[in-house]
C-alpha cells in the first residue's frame, strides 16, 4: 500500500472540501433560482457541482498552486478567469448532455441537436449558471490568493477579529536558520542571494503547510514558524517538520549547486510558552506576538553550534511533545543562554539512524 506524504494528505483534504462545497452550491443554485418541484434539476445541480468542484480543486491544488509564484498577481487572476469561464461552460453543457443521454437513452448527437439542450443553452439558465459559478470561483480564488500572500490563517484572524484586542495565548515557536549563510551573501551578491532565498523558502513551503505551521516572519536567512499548542503537538508536527525540511532541501540540492554553487544546511530551535498576540499598525496592519518566549527561542538557536546539533528544543517543549519513534533526544544540562540569569536544560533531537559523536 502506498503511504501518502503529509502534503499529499493535505491536498486530498482540500480537494474533498472544494468538491463537497461544489455539490452544495449546485443544490443551492437550483433551490434559489429554479425552485423546481421535480428532482431532476436538483440531481443535475448536485452532479454539476460535484464535477465542477472536483475540477476546480484539481486545477487549484495541482496546477495553479505550483505556479502562483511565477506569474504576477493580476495576470494570474486573469488566467484563472479565462480558464474557469471556458472550462466551466464546457463542463456544464456536458453534465446536461450526459444527464439527458442517461434519462432518455439518447446518443450524444441526438442530445446535442435536441430542442431541450439548445433551449437550455440559448434561453434557459445556462448563462446564469456560468455567471454564478464564475462569481463564486473568482471570490473563492481571490480570497485564497490573498490568504496565501498574507500567510496561513492571517486573513481568517483579521475577519474574525481574533487579535483586534491583545490576546494572551500559549504558542510553539521555531526559529529556523540557514547555516553559514553570511559567507554566501558576499560571494553571491545581494541580487543572487535574494533569488536563492526566494527559491529556498519556496521549496520549504509544502512541508511547512502540511505540518500546520504558520509562517510568522522572514528575517533574511531566518524564518520564524509558529503553532498553537494543539497543532504543534498533533503527531509531533513541530519536531517532525525539521527533518521533513531537511529532506526537502536534499531533493533540491542539485538545483542549488548548479545555480548557487553550494548546498544549504539548516539548524533550528523550538520553544513554547505564553505570548501576547495583537494587531498593530493602522497602515500595513500586522499580527504580532510579543513575549520572552520568542527571545528565549532565539537564544536557544545560538547554542546549536556550541552543542554540535542541528535541532535544539527547550525543556518546556520537550515536556509537552511526545518524541516520535524514529527520533531520540539527548539532554544538555546547565546551559546558560545569553541575557538569562538562570541556566536551562535543553534537548538536542536526532534521527535514530544518525550516530552521535
Amino acid at each position: 500500500m502506498i503511504e501518502l506524504t503529509s502534503y499529499q494528505k493535505l491536498k486530498f483534504r482540500v480537494t474533498l472540501r472544494i468538491t463537497v462545497l461544489g455539490a452544495f452550491l449546485g443544490f443551492l443554485f437550483v433551490f434559489l433560482i429554479k425552485s423546481s418541484e421535480s428532482a431532476i434539476p436538483y440531481y443535475n445541480g448536485v452532479i454539476s457541482g460535484l464535477v465542477i468542484g472536483f475540477f476546480i480543486s484539481l486545477v487549484e491544488v495541482y496546477v495553479f498552486a505550483r505556479n502562483a509564484r511565477k506569474i504576477k498577481f493580476f495576470w494570474f487572476l486573469l488566467i484563472r478567469l479565462v480558464v474557469y469561464t471556458v472550462s466551466l461552460a464546457f463542463l456544464l453543457i456536458h453534465v446536461a448532455i450526459f444527464s439527458q443521454m442517461f434519462r432518455l437513452n439518447q446518443t450524444y448527437l441526438e442530445v446535442w441537436n435536441s430542442h431541450t439542450l439548445q433551449f437550455y443553452i440559448n434561453e434557459g439558465s445556462f448563462q446564469a449558471e456560468v455567471i454564478y459559478i464564475i462569481a463564486f470561483a473568482v471570490l473563492i480564488n481571490f480570497t485564497r490568493i490573498i490568504s496565501i500572500k498574507l500567510g496561513q490563517g492571517v486573513l481568517q484572524n483579521y475577519i474574525r477579529g481574533t487579535y483586534f484586542s491583545p490576546k494572551k495565548e500559549d504558542r510553539i515557536f521555531m526559529f529556523l536558520k540557514i547555516e553559514n549563510s553570511e559567507k554566501q551573501l558576499p560571494r553571491l551578491g545581494a541580487l543572487n542571494f535574494h533569488k536563492f532565498l526566494n527559491k529556498f523558502y519556496y521549496d520549504l513551503s509544502e512541508s511547512i503547510i502540511a505540518n500546520n505551521a504558520i509562517i510568522y516572519e522572514y528575517v533574511e536567512d531566518l524564518i520564524v514558524l509558529t503553532w498553537p499548542y494543539s497543532n504543534g503537538n498533533k503527531n509531533s508536527s513541530c519536531l517532525l517538520l525539521f527533518f521533513e525540511l531537511e529532506k526537502a532541501i536534499s531533493r533540491h540540492n542539485g538545483y542549488y549547486l548548479q545555480h548557487f554553487a553550494f548546498e544549504p544546511k539548516i539548524k533550528a530551535s523550538i520553544h513554547c510558552g505564553s505570548v501576547v498576540g495583537a494587531e498593530i499598525g493602522e497602515v500595513k496592519t500586522q499580527i504580532v506576538y510579543q513575549g520572552d518566549t520568542l527571545n528565549t527561542t532565539s537564544r536557544i538557536l545560538d547554542k546549536c553550534l556550541e552543542l554540535d546539533t542541528r535541532l535544539l528544543v527547550s525543556e518546556d517543549l520537550e515536556s509537552i511533545v511526545q518524541i516520535p519513534k524514529n527520533l531520540f533526544s539527548k539532554r544538555h544540562n546547565n546551559i546558560l543562554l545569553k541575557g538569562k540569569l538562570k541556566a536551562k536544560t535543553l534537548f538536542s533531537i536526532h534521527e535514530k539512524t544518525q550516530t552521535l559523536a
